[in-house]
């Protein structure tokens, strides 16, 4: 997985709306063609469904549907 996309994922966690928003922006674009990092990222995506905060919940569950 390359770098960007590795700080998109750490960007997913922040507290900070706008950089979280540009993030999953950022990894739909990414994800809307075939994405050879896609088992590296699975379980923390699906573990995210579980997730308190209900941004990250929709975040996970949009991410996998594009997975």
């Amino acid at each position: 997985m390359s770098p960007e996309v590795t700080a998109e994922f750490v960007k997913i966690y922040s507290g900070y709306n706008d950089l979280r928003q540009k993030a999953f922006q950022n990894l739909l674009a990414a994800t809307e063609s075939e994405v050879d990092w896609v088992y590296e990222v699975w379980d923390d995506v699906v573990k995210l469904a579980g997730d308190k905060d209900n941004h990250l919940r929709t975040i996970s569950v949009q991410l996998i549907s594009n997975l």
